[in-house]
Order: C-alpha cells, then sequence, then structure tokens
C-alpha cells in the first residue's frame, strides 16, 4: 500500500501547518464508507476527504467535487450534530503507523466546551473512521466492529477506543545502527524486503525497495549473508531513509510504471528515478491527482464489465453470422451449373426417359464437351428441367439478399469495434455514460433502472493550436457524430485514422489549415485510435461536406470520399 506511515507523516505536517484554526462547515456521506468535510479559515473554504474504503483508504485535502446522496446516512448524521462548528485543534499520527486522529475543539449537549477525536485507521479491508468524546470513548463508527466480527478489539458506540495493535512491528523513525544490527542478527534468515516489511511499523513496499535499491545490494539476500560491508550500507540506507523523514525533506512525487500503473510517496522513490514523473507542491495535491484518477479507472473498469461482456458476445456472433453468409454466398455462386443443367435438360427432351438417374449430354456451352447431368428417376423430363430452374432463380435471389445481409453484418461488427474501441480509450466516467446511452439506443442493453437519466450534454474535446485554430476530436461514437454533423462546418477539414476505429477529428481555423496544423491534427487522430501504438499512421483528411452518415445509421458510422491521405510518426 502506497499509502504508508511516511504518507501519513508529511498530511499530519500539512494540517498542523496550514489548516489549524479552521471550523467545519458541512459534512457530507459521499460514499458508504467515505465522508467529505468542508471547512472554513482566514484563508477560505477547503474540503478533508476522509475514506476507510477496503481498496483506497486515505485522507487529505481535496479539491475534487463529488455527488452528495439526496438522504444523509446516520454516521454523517451524527458528524454533523458533533462537529459542526468545532474547530481544527491538531492532527495526530499515532506513533509511526497508518493511523491519526483529527483533534476539534467544540460543544458538547451541555454547551460546554468538549474536546471529539475523529480517528483514520488506513489499515486495507480493516480501515476505519471513529468519531470519540474527549474521554476516548466511541460516539460511533462508519464500520462498526461487534464481538462477533473481532473479539480482540471491538469498536462500537459506548466502549473506549483502543488504537490499533502494533503486534512486534517497531517503529523506524528513530532506529539507530545498534537496533538494526541486532534485529538484523536476531532475524538472519530474512531476505531483505521481508526483513523490512515484518519488522518496522507503517513500511510500504516503495519504501523498502528504495532502502535495498539506495544500498545497492541484492534484494534477495539473506541477512545472514551479508557481508560487513553490505551489511554497513543496508543501514546506512535505513538510517538515511527515515533522516529524510524526521528533517521533512519531502519531495512529492508520482511515477509512472506503465500505462496502468503508478507509485507514489512524500520522499523521492530513487529505484525509479529514470521513470516519467509527475512533481506536486503538496502530499494532498499529489494524493488528490492520483487516487481521482484511480477512482476513474476503477469506475470504468467496473461499469464496462458488463458492456464488454455483451459487445464481445454480440461481436462474436456477428462474425460467426458472417463466416456463414460468406459460406453460403460461396455455395450460390455455383448456381450457374443448374441454369446449364436445365438449359441442356430442355433442349434435350426427346432423348430422356423417366426413372434415369443421369444423362450425358453435349454441353453447348464448353464446345459441346460432354456433361453429366444429374436427375431425379421420379421426375420428368420436364419436371426436372423446371426443378433447376427453380433452384437457380431462388439462389439468384439468396445472393442478392445475401449482399445485403453481409453488407449489414459487417457494418454491425464494424460498429461493434469502434465501441469497444472507445470503451478501451476512455478515461472518464461520462465518455463511459455516453456509450452506454448509445448501446441502449441501439438496442444491445436494456436500461439499469439504477442508472441516472442520459447526459443532457454531450462532451466535446478541443485542443488550441493557436489564437485563432482549434481541433476537436470525439473519444466515442456520440462525441464523434456530434462534431462531425453539429460541429462542424461544410468546408472545415474532418480527419480519421485508415482502416482503424478511432476519434473523429475536425479543424477549425481561418481558411485552410497550413501542413503544420494538419500534421498536429492527424497526430491527434492517431494518438486516439486503436493504431496508437503504430510507429507511422496513416490518417485520411477531407472536407466535411464529403461525409455522409453510414445508410446503417449506426451511430459514429460514416462513409467520405475525395479524401487524401498524412502519414503521421508516434
Amino acid at each position: 500500500m502506497s499509502f504508508d506511515a511516511i504518507v501519513t507523516r508529511a498530511l499530519t505536517d500539512e494540517f498542523n501547518n496550514n489548516y489549524i484554526g479552521a471550523r467545519v462547515d458541512k459534512i457530507y456521506q459521499t460514499e458508504k464508507d467515505e465522508i467529505m468535510i468542508n471547512m472554513r479559515s482566514k484563508d477560505g473554504s477547503f474540503k478533508v476527504l476522509v475514506s476507510a474504503s477496503s481498496n483506497n483508504p486515505r485522507f487529505y485535502v481535496s479539491k475534487i467535487s463529488k455527488e452528495n446522496p439526496s438522504e444523509a446516512p446516520l454516521f454523517s448524521m451524527i458528524l454533523r450534530k458533533n462537529l459542526s462548528g468545532s474547530k481544527l485543534v491538531k492532527v495526530e499520527q499515532f506513533g509511526f503507523d497508518r493511523a491519526a486522529q483529527f483533534v476539534f475543539s467544540g460543544y458538547n449537549e451541555f454547551h460546554e466546551e468538549a474536546l471529539y477525536y475523529l480517528v483514520v485507521e488506513i489499515m486495507g479491508k480493516y480501515s476505519n473512521i471513529v468519531l470519540c468524546n474527549e474521554n476516548h470513548k466511541v460516539i460511533d463508527a462508519i464500520k462498526r466492529v461487534s464481538n462477533v466480527m473481532s473479539s480482540k478489539r471491538e469498536i462500537e458506540p459506548g466502549l473506549i477506543y483502543e488504537r490499533p495493535p502494533v503486534f512486534d512491528r517497531v517503529s523506524p523513525i528513530n532506529a539507530n545502527e545498534e537496533d538494526l544490527k541486532n534485529m538484523m542478527t536476531n532475524n538472519a534468515d530474512l531476505e531483505l524486503r521481508d526483513f523490512l516489511m515484518r519488522s518496522f511499523l507503517g513500511l510500504s513496499t516503495e519504501i523498502a525497495n528504495k532502502i535495498i535499491f539506495d544500498a545497492a545490494i541484492d534484494d534477495k539476500n539473506l541477512l545472514k549473508n551479508l557481508d560487513e560491508n553490505d551489511t554497513n550500507k543496508f543501514i546506512s540506507s535505513f538510517i538515511k531513509t527515515f533522516e529524510e523523514v524526521k528533517e521533512k525533506n519531502y519531495s512529492f512525487n508520482i511515477y509512472k510504471l506503465s500505462e496502468r500503473k503508478s507509485a507514489y510517496n512524500a520522499i523521492n522513490l530513487n529505484q525509479y528515478a529514470s521513470l516519467e514523473k509527475e512533481n506536486f507542491s503538496s502530499i494532498s495535491e499529489l494524493l488528490d491527482k492520483y487516487y481521482y484518477e484511480k477512482d476513474q479507472k476503477d469506475r470504468i473498469a467496473q461499469r464496462s464489465q458488463n458492456m464488454r461482456h455483451t459487445i464481445s458476445a454480440n461481436l462474436k456472433r456477428a462474425k460467426n453470422k458472417l463466416q456463414k453468409q460468406k459460406e453460403e454466398m460461396l455455395e450460390s455462386a455455383n448456381r450457374e451449373a443448374y441454369k446449364v443443367y436445365a438449359d441442356l435438360i430442355s433442349s434435350n427432351i426427346h432423348k430422356i426417359s423417366k426413372g434415369l438417374k443421369e444423362i450425358k449430354l453435349e454441353n453447348f456451352y464448353d464446345n459441346m464437351n460432354e456433361i453429366s447431368v444429374p436427375l431425379d428417376q421420379k421426375l420428368s423430363a420436364v419436371q426436372n428441367a423446371q426443378k433447376y430452374y427453380k433452384r437457380y432463380q431462388k439462389m439468384k435471389q439468396r445472393e442478392i439478399v445475401l449482399e445485403k445481409q453481409i453488407e449489414n453484418t459487417e457494418d454491425e461488427i464494424n460498429y461493434l469495434e469502434l465501441v469497444t474501441d472507445a470503451i478501451d480509450r476512455t478515461d472518464d466516467v461520462k465518455n463511459l455514460d455516453e456509450i452506454y446511452f448509445e448501446l441502449i439506443k441501439n438496442n444491445y442493453i436494456k436500461k439499469d433502472k439504477k442508472i441516472k437519466n442520459k447526459p443532457k450534454k454531450i462532451a466535446i474535446h478541443s485542443i488550441d493550436y493557436d489564437d485563432t485554430s482549434k481541433v476537436y476530436y470525439g473519444k466515442n461514437n456520440l462525441q464523434n457524430e456530434y462534431i462531425t454533423f453539429k460541429v462542424a462546418d461544410k468546408n472545415d477539414v474532418w480527419m480519421h485514422v485508415k482502416g482503424f476505429p478511432g476519434s473523429h477529428v475536425v479543424i477549425k481555423c481561418d481558411g485552410y489549415p497550413s501542413d503544420e496544423l494538419l500534421v498536429f491534427a492527424a497526430e491527434i487522430a492517431a494518438k486516439n485510435s486503436k493504431a496508437k501504438d503504430s510507429n507511422k499512421v496513416d490518417v485520411d483528411f477531407t472536407t466535411r461536406k464529403n461525409v455522409k452518415k453510414h445508410p446503417s445509421g449506426k451511430t459514429g458510422l460514416v462513409n467520405y470520399v475525395n479524401f487524401k491521405t498524412i502519414t503521421v510518426d508516434l
């Protein structure tokens, strides 16, 4: 868990340095395990997010707005009753652990001055938010813990609050060289990382890895196999790491480990020094960005799961249908043989008697070469000819129908691949909502009663190239159709990656765009397409008047003519 004791220490420092004296204005319970405290100080208003989420427990000053429930849950009402109007006195970390308490000065039910403690426990699935009175008696908790749930540590109204147990782990903040040597001797059979994680309070894997990396020794080493030099380097790296914390030598960075994974801390993680990183002015600013994006990704993954399943099932069905239709089309291509049989039988009726299984006839369509014509023994020559003529006509009509069916099936496959690409590229829940309602409109899914109504406004994405030029692009089919047929004028330049699902791009500028602007817009089209991981991408462009809605009527599908192609490097 990246949210470790160092991050907790940095947060308590931030609150104590900047927000002491602020008063509680409003309190909302934005999720079943999350609260938002609106506070005001002489410097202005701010919001404190506190979450006991099993996956992402945390607390910090947040600038993100969240929707409040129409009915306040019980815990938020208890918080309002006890904390509204109270003043923040201090924020204390529990030793060097992932837990802290906000100390508020307010008034009790007898209008007497009283202290209240809002405790935040960052403990994975056991995370909690607990409100206590000045005698540390539990008023309530966002997650009550009965004796049935835990016989060792109950958290129920009326009980005295007990801090989370530390077991046999020790605080690393004041550990000296002698302490470390003794502990290493007592844990000689452990690997370095295991030793750090098992022995010390509040460490994250990132910090354990940092200590080992800075010591420049193999993390798979057992403590007993370290020589004196490696032992000294390991101890020196450990002490130096926590000197940074004691001296408040903070550095707030998010490190990009991959497209979907990142790491952070309140001090430099030197093992990631070569990676792309984003620096922040405060730990709250960092956490606000990190958890907002993580929350978006988690919600998108959760919300898109059913959509992906539906699209995948329909795509598989459409591809199977297309294969069968093409096989049937190949069969119908043989219909000319039936017409030849019918014509030859009609021309040789006098030679054919009832009861024959086949007859060899001269084929006047093939230089009078002999051909064997199958016959139905039960039918006369005329009836056999009529049977072949009927089969020929039926297959001819079937081919006409199949051509249209194949076109429709291919359109459906293209559309579903467009939707899949839009879901893959979406980074915003609102975009996902638009895709959801698009699938409802096209009868792929039924509306969930729990989901709110269709968004009133379609999101528009744009980038300013200069003072007079702007590039618009869509992130899903609804947005693509909107910018193409609502935003764009007929003479605006329109773009789309050749041969791949992706964004529609529209350039709005004075006159015809320059070559530089065309390349700029083409790069946007390429980066917002399924071809985004290619080195070179072909992008078609034409004026908007050459773009028409697809006859299938599928949202976002278009036909375009009179286009040119530009190749961009990514």
